[in-house]
């Protein structure tokens, strides 16, 4: 395992030698010198025990040959303490790292570039501890003094500004790390090139933060802007490529767009066949993406095929058993009900609850789900006991694992009388009748009285009194049910 990028580019700017070290080495700092070579060496190496005990060598030769308080010892102090967060000694490391600034500070000014450069280590060093507000205060301390001693353009300006984009982002403040990480992007590929890795890694971050507000038509822009430079930089054969058009892919689709989505998603796959063969694992989730926008043209003829190739290729690579799997055979499980082939969707259903049942137990909230699925497939088959068995299955275990009082308990108190009140069956219309009133009673409490979910449930009490001689009482219940649905509509329009 070699050594996290960000501790090798600390280590390379805190261990440059002093300019005043220009006269010829005395014997022990000379050994301090060696030491620094072979610390780095096995940093490279992934091997942080071994460079700390180094570490520790150097600083003690440091600080008897020049004092405790030399720019030297705090460049040492520096390198261990990023040594010791890298092994998740966050105390010591916190604690090396305030010593070096306090060094620094001293001997260089508060105001000093290599000041900034502890303020930033000790400030990842609270990022990695989730001590957020604290590592805020840091980033902002670095990068008012890089911007003043280095100018606006500066690239370590730029790595300040993108530490400080990346505290917002983890408390998702997107519109704060937007502004940020597009001076930050501006300031690399000004002074790095537009195909440098710290461009492209940040264009991905700013992509994501974007699509997080919503915002379809910038995230587009920068995703096309993204493809720009990895044509001019890396080439369209890519790996990159691939996956810039796949994002791109999933942007357009949203807008519309279906017949682009899908010349991009194929361009994606080909470049991974290429790159990597016909039956790598990453080619499964473009051409997942790839189905769904046939399906979204109804073309289920076409999306078929490609559910089961990526379905292949992820059981090759994972096993049955695998999540990936399970993701692949409820898209194909969709399909099938969606298209009516009934066999074939028992047949992948029920492979879904065999394996639901060996990995996660049978009484997980998904196996209810896929209990619901199965139900749900029964009925549109006419098999309503059937449906009815399965249905109950899938209550008791949502009550018992979500409580009385959740959505999803509602959605299987609903789906349980709806199966009873097709069945026309008179013994069980005083159930039914409770089931919905249940129902009924929690999506308003949590969806509020004009949802879509109440409309529905509204509509099969409605059934359930016309079809038990109550037609008065039904009709209150289904004029209820329009007026939601009417409402509903009126908004969509506005």
């Amino acid at each position: 395992m070699s050594a996290p990028a960000g501790l090798l580019f600390l280590l390379l700017v805190s261990s440059l030698p002093p300019a005043a070290s220009a006269a010829p080495a005395a014997p022990p700092l000379a050994e301090a010198g060696r030491l620094e070579d072979r610390i780095f060496k096995l940093l490279q190496a992934g091997r942080h025990t071994p460079a700390a005990r180094l570490a520790m060598r150097s600083l003690n030769i440091l600080e008897k040959s020049l004092g405790v308080n030399h720019p030297r010892v705090a460049t040492a102090l520096n390198t261990l303490a990023a040594i010791r967060q890298a092994q998740g000694k966050f105390v010591e490391a916190v604690e090396l790292f305030r010593r070096a600034l306090a060094i620094r500070e001293k001997a260089l000014g508060p105001e000093h570039p290599d000041v900034a450069t502890v303020l930033n280590n000790l400030g990842g060093a609270f990022q990695t501890r989730g001590t957020l507000k604290v590592a805020e205060s840091l980033f902002r301390r670095a990068l008012a003094i890089r911007e003043k001693a280095l100018g606006p353009r500066h690239t370590d300006v730029a790595l300040s500004l993108k530490n400080l984009a990346d505290i917002h982002r983890l408390q998702k403040r997107y519109s704060l790390s937007e502004p940020l990480f597009r001076r930050a992007i501006d300031i690399f590929e000004k002074n790095l090139g537009p195909g440098h890795p710290r461009v492209l890694n940040n264009l991905n971050k700013l992509i994501i933060d974007v699509q997080k507000q919503g915002k379809l038509a910038a995230s587009e822009h920068l995703l096309r802007r993204k493809l720009s430079i990895i044509r001019k930089s890396l080439g369209t054969g890519h790996m990159e490529m691939s996956k810039t058009l796949n994002n791109l892919a999933l942007v357009i689709r949203a807008r519309g767009d279906l017949a682009g989505a899908e010349k991009m998603l194929r361009a994606s796959v080909a470049i991974i066949q290429k790159n990597l063969g016909p039956n790598h694992l990453r080619i499964a989730l473009s051409l997942t993406n790839l189905a769904e926008v046939y399906w979204a043209q109804g073309l289920t003829k076409k999306a078929e095929p490609i559910y089961l190739y990526a379905l292949r290729i992820r059981e090759k690579n994972l096993g049955p058993l695998s999540p990936q799997v399970l993701f692949s055979l409820n898209n194909l499980g969709a399909l099938y009900l969606k298209t009516k082939q009934y066999e074939k969707a028992a047949s992948t259903l029920t492979r879904i609850l065999d394996i639901q049942i060996k990995t996660i137990g049978p009484k997980h909230t998904r196996v209810a789900t896929s209990l619901g699925h199965l139900g749900e497939l029964h009925l549109r088959k006419g098999e309503l006991v059937k449906s009815e068995a399965y249905q109950r299955r899938a209550l008791r275990i949502r009550e018992k694992a979500l409580g009385p009082e959740h959505l999803k308990v509602a959605k299987s108190l609903y789906d349980l009388a709806r199966v009873q009140t097709i069945q026309v069956e008179p013994s069980k219309f005083a159930e039914s009748e409770k089931l919905l009133r249940r129902a009924l009673r929690i999506r308003r409490k949590k969806l509020g009285n004009k949802h879509l979910r109440v409309a529905q449930t509204l509509e099969v009490l409605s059934l359930l009194y016309r079809i038990s001689d109550r037609t008065k009482t039904g009709a209150k219940y289904l004029q209820q049910a329009k007026a939601i649905r009417k409402e509903l509509k009126r908004g969509k329009k506005k």
